[in-house]
């Protein structure tokens, strides 16, 4: 493991190290005196920055390294992306270039993509924090006479050193302004470590602040684990919001509620996912079983099942990443049905993970109706 977290760390420096061979010469057009060595200093220690607050204590300058190195992973991803597409542009025209031509278009196109990325990186934070509302109406295929249920179905909130108090007003917000009956969190409220949290408190109160008729209930998802767990787990508990350990909820005449741990999370949740078995022993009423359980690739465990609520994918969250989702998962955003006739709806995610941004996918509030036949 350790070993692998170092190939990895030096693969990302040596990557940035290449960045900033490819955007010194618009650089030097600009200093003309500055050394590549320096803009390669600067880009390393750009691109480490991110892994800061999972090493050090969480001091001051340590959550604006962290954050700076949220923003540099996109500005990264982007910059390499455009820059291979350069290199196959290089390729086809640099025969047909002067010495001083290729010289000439290794420094426009540098800033090209330098402005490009900037634009990429300012549009995409600013279409991140947005909500976007979307509307799903399901007819479950149970004989049940109970009221239709309005459940609002949030995820992948990544509270850390990037989405703070701020983003929990909007989303606390968002969610009253749905006056749902039930409101779901389908896993990864926090963002691997408790330490980023900046006003533990504040967010607290802000989470007891949701809405519903019958409640709020959430299961873990991968990131809402490891040192920090137990400290993630007691501000839950302040909050009134209904934690499911793969645990069943019943609200009488209305619905029954099972919530999963995560089945591969990064570090302790306190135990081991349960059996599935076990779970769908509890379930003795009549009415809808509904399932939370942050990764959408385990949907086809369930049957006899009402609804699988998942998250997780963020539908790839930048372009061209949720292409590669569309291709690579089976469950990736929207609505399925399983195999064994089990409907999922799989959301998006109202946060963000890695890059502070969003494009080509959006954040956003899933508002479920459910009807009886």
């Amino acid at each position: 493991m350790i070993i692998g977290i170092v190939i990895v760390a030096a693969v990302y420096t040596l990557l940035n190290v290449y960045l900033a061979w490819r955007y010194t010469p618009f650089i030097r057009a600009v200093i003309p005196k500055l050394k590549f060595w320096w803009v390669a200093v600067v880009f390393a220690v750009l691109g480490c920055s991110y892994v800061l607050p999972s090493c050090l204590p969480m001091w001051g300058w340590v959550r604006i390294a962290g954050a700076i190195g949220c923003y540099w992973m996109g500005f990264f991803a982007y910059s390499m992306l455009f820059f291979c597409v350069l290199e196959i542009v290089r390729r086809l025209v640099m025969r047909r270039l002067s010495e001083k031509g290729r010289g000439k278009y290794q420094v426009i196109s540098a800033g090209v993509v330098l402005l490009l990325c900037t634009l990429l990186i300012i549009g995409g934070r600013m279409h991140a924090q947005d909500i976007e509302k979307i509307n799903y109406d399901i007819t479950l295929e149970k004989n049940w006479d109970g009221p239709p249920l309005k459940v609002a179905l949030l995820s992948d909130v990544h509270l850390g050193h990037i989405n703070g108090e701020k983003r929990m007003e909007q989303i606390v917000e968002a969610v009253n302004a749905e006056q749902a009956d039930l409101v779901c969190i389908a896993g990864d409220l926090f963002d691997s470590s408790y330490e980023g949290v900046r006003n533990p408190k504040r967010i607290a109160e802000l989470i007891g602040m949701i809405e519903s008729k019958y409640g709020v209930f959430l299961c873990w998802g991968n990131h809402d684990a490891g040192t920090g767990f137990a400290d993630m787990k007691e501000l839950i508990k302040k909050t009134g919001v209904h934690i499911l350990e793969d645990e069943i909820f019943t609200i009488e005449g209305v619905c029954t509620i099972a919530g999963r741990r995560d089945s591969a999370p990064i570090g302790s949740q306190g135990s081991d996912r349960r059996e599935l078995g076990k779970i769908s022993e509890m379930s003795q009423g009549e009415e809808p079983l509904l399932v939370l359980d942050h990764r959408p690739s385990n949907a086809e465990e369930y049957e006899n099942v009402d609804l699988v609520m998942s998250g997780h994918t963020h539908a790839g969250q930048v372009f061209p990443f949720n292409l590669l989702t569309r291709l690579s998962e089976k469950f990736n955003y929207g609505y399925y049905t399983t195999e064994k006739g089990v409907p999922v709806i799989v959301t998006s995610g109202i946060g963000t993970w890695g890059p502070p941004l969003r494009i080509g996918t959006d954040s956003e509030l899933a508002i479920i109706q459910l009807h009886g036949k």
